[in-house]
């Protein structure tokens, strides 16, 4: 965390070669709040180059009048408009968009509700994938919309999910259909297209294969009932984090939390090894099959050191609180990147280490 008095809010995550020229999105916000919003930081590392940059999109709808021009090492804020939205149900839509620059950018999507100022940062193009497992935050105790959406980056994209769960409980309906725990289905997707999955329930361990690259975003919508009835606020709070593809996942992971949090692991492959060693403490859990679960809670200031024989999807948070982020692993944590942003959206400080 870099804590500079005079700053609103900033971007702290590892990077993943997230500086690109190509990105494919979807907005997090709800066409049916007035109390939100969802906009994007561009910002151009270059230090002699504009960055020139235009928006792509199946809708009418203008995101910022659609192009753009950053100077060298400066940064610039967009507006979604609330078109680009969508209900808190189970749907295809064809609200994606595309992000295109003549020189190579980083980005950042900014969620905001209330009381929240959520920032994650945006995979490119190149670093996409077509086969994904995802971890959805916890936020338990209040009513809660899980959600994972999909977005396409060419038409006639066939995109398999394979739901995770009890095969008892209905987890969502899309189409009419109802689907449980276990469950199987594929959707074709035209470019831009977005598969919304929203489940009250949590999808963690969900499986998600592409037939052709595709962007995917899990996280969650959750509310506190007594604030809403009190001052008629419908959203409350939002959380995102983009998904890592499986050939970009690890096995190795090492961290220190600061508060008590949940850790949550996906296993990718049949036959999986893992070591969890807590504060020294090792725990061998052997032979898991693919899309298995394990969660533990993790007590304050404890030193957390993951190996695996297979590739891992981690993530940890605390419940109620907007800091559940996906971990990168030892692999591929070659870079930290923090930046700083001012009240006006302008990137101040950008720290590479």
């Amino acid at each position: 965390v870099l804590n500079i008095p005079g700053y609103t809010t900033y971007v702290g995550i590892g990077d993943i070669a997230n500086v690109g020229s190509r990105f494919i999105l979807t907005s997090f916000r709800h066409v049916s709040s007035t109390n939100e919003f969802s906009g994007l930081i561009l910002y151009n590392p270059d230090a002699q180059d504009d960055a020139n940059v235009t928006a792509s999109s199946g809708l009418k709808i203008p995101i910022d009048n659609d192009s753009w021009s950053i100077g060298p090492h400066s940064s610039i804020f967009i507006n979604i408009p609330w078109e680009y939205g969508a209900q808190k149900s189970s749907q295809i839509s064809g609200t994606g968009f595309e992000i295109i620059s003549t020189i190579p950018i980083r980005m950042s999507m900014i969620n905001n509700a209330a009381f929240l100022n959520d920032s994650i940062l945006v995979f490119p193009y190149h670093e996409l994938g077509m086969e994904y497992y995802v971890i959805t935050p916890p936020c338990h105790g209040r009513k809660t919309y899980k959600e994972v959406k999909i977005v396409s980056a060419s038409d006639q994209t066939d995109v398999q999910v394979t739901l995770a769960g009890n095969q008892t409980l209905l987890y969502l309906t899309l189409n009419g259909e109802d689907y449980y725990g276990k469950d199987s289905f594929q959707v074709t997707l035209d470019k831009y297209g977005v598969l919304q999955l929203v489940s009250s329930l949590d999808l963690t361990g969900t499986k998600i294969t592409a037939s052709t690259f595709v962007s995917v975003f899990s996280g969650c919508d959750f509310e506190y009932q007594e604030y809403i009835q009190s001052v008629n606020v419908h959203d409350f709070h939002h959380q995102a984090e983009q998904v890592v593809d499986k050939e970009r996942l690890g096995r190795h992971f090492d961290f220190r939390n600061v508060l008590e949090t949940t850790l949550k692991l996906v296993v990718t492959e049949d036959g999986t090894g893992v070591r969890i060693t807590i504060n020294d403490v090792c725990e061998h859990i052997d032979f898991l099959t693919s899309r298995k679960v394990i969660k533990r809670v993790i007590k304050e200031n404890a030193i957390v050191v993951i190996d695996s024989s297979h590739p891992l999807l981690v993530a940890t948070g605390s419940d109620g609180q907007n800091d559940y982020r996906y971990l990168i692993p030892l692999e591929q944590g070659i870079q930290q990147t923090v930046v700083c942003i001012d009240q006006m959206f302008e990137v101040q400080l950008h720290l590479s280490v």
